[in-house]
């Protein structure tokens, strides 16, 4: 009877023990921006780029041809959210959510003076497309504000960038239209945007604040040079266990799963969502996924290059006007890369949102 609890304390404790060495093998998979993703059912493997989305390449050499092949090979493209299926109604609803509906709410009534003046500061120093949303900050919802403010810190307080000239998702996915691939999405565009909005009026208010404070927290974090050094600690540690992005990390990978069971795909999404326990690649691997670093280098440039051209051909353009009282606005969708036009303002972009999430 003693010789017989003692195997049991013994194979518990051998349990135990696995599991412990099992749990801190856990890779970080912070290492690359670019994976490879094989399994037993595929002879061919897929691949999986992060994205920080917007990039300057009059700064950063970016392997454009590079992934070109990548996609080629796989004949399919996959993207967080696949704006090639949505029509031009869908797409003018969708853009119409970021603008109040009831014109007489302005942000301005619920901001003391000193988060007004903070916020018009970012605007003024903006090297997005914040700037180009002054004169209508009044009409846009307060967290659809706040994300871009966020993006303006994530992007401008690095010295890697001036402009966006390289969508990588929308550019990826335009080239994937025009070779007739496969064309695949993740998550409903509608449902990542209202992550964004913040629920409530109210609530998005305190958004837009929390948003402002961040843009003045000090950050040693420059995102921009991470992602080029192939380093995925993008965010503070805390952003990377929130609850939202585990979710949507969860969503993704088990999306990626149902494709790859019977293709090959090449998928883009945002770095952030790609590390550590959490991530998406972890959880890959847990599903039985074998996953190794892919190399794809970008390089710093020492001369500022000139802009990159894309000379992608344009398949179609849709033209649609929104009015809201005695605002109003042009929505220009070529293949889902839109571009806003507020009077004589111009807005480009697409409707990702999060930067590198």
């Amino acid at each position: 009877m003693k010789f017989i609890k003692k195997q049991i304390v013994f194979t518990l404790f051998i349990c135990i023990l696995t599991h412990t060495n099992l749990y801190s093998q856990i890779k970080n998979y912070d290492n690359s921006i670019c994976w490879e993703i094989t399994c037993s059912k595929a002879s061919k493997p897929s691949y999986i780029l992060g994205s920080i989305h917007n990039l300057d390449t009059t700064k950063i050499t970016f392997p454009i041809y590079k992934v070109k092949e990548l996609i080629d090979e796989c004949s399919s493209y996959c993207m967080e959210s696949n704006t090639s299926a949505i029509d031009s109604t869908q797409m003018k609803e969708f853009v119409s959510n970021i603008l109040l509906n009831n014109m007489k709410l302005n942000f301005r009534d619920y901001l003391d003076n000193e988060y007004y003046e903070k916020l018009i500061h970012i605007v003024d120093s903006s090297k997005g497309t914040l700037k180009s949303f002054k004169r209508y900050l009044s009409i846009i919802k307060p967290g659809y504000i706040g994300f871009m403010v966020t993006t303006e810190k994530q992007l401008g307080k690095s010295s890697l960038y001036a402009q966006t000239n390289l969508q990588m998702d929308s550019y990826f996915q335009q080239y994937s239209l025009f070779k007739k691939y496969e064309i695949h999405g993740l998550e409903s565009a509608q449902k990542t945007l209202d992550l964004v909005l913040g629920g409530t009026y109210k609530e998005s208010i305190f958004v837009l604040k929390t948003c402002i404070d961040g843009y003045y927290e000090k950050d040693t974090i420059d995102l921009i040079k991470n992602y080029v050094n192939q380093n995925l600690k993008l965010l503070k540690d805390d952003a990377y266990l929130d609850s939202t992005m585990m979710n949507r990390n969860k969503v993704m990978a088990d999306g990626i799963d149902r494709l790859l069971q019977n293709k090959t795909v090449f998928i883009v999404i945002g770095a952030a969502h790609l590390p550590y326990k959490f991530g998406v690649l972890n959880l890959l691997t847990q599903k039985g996924y074998f996953v190794k670093p892919y190399r794809i280098d970008l390089k710093v440039n020492k001369k500022t290059n000139k802009q990159l051209t894309t000379n992608l051909p344009v398949l179609n353009i849709h033209f649609s006007t929104i009015n809201l009282s005695d605002k109003s606005f042009l929505y220009e969708n070529k293949n889902n890369f839109f571009s806003l036009r507020f009077g004589s303002h111009v807005a480009t972009g697409n409707n990702h949102t999060e930067l590198c999430t």
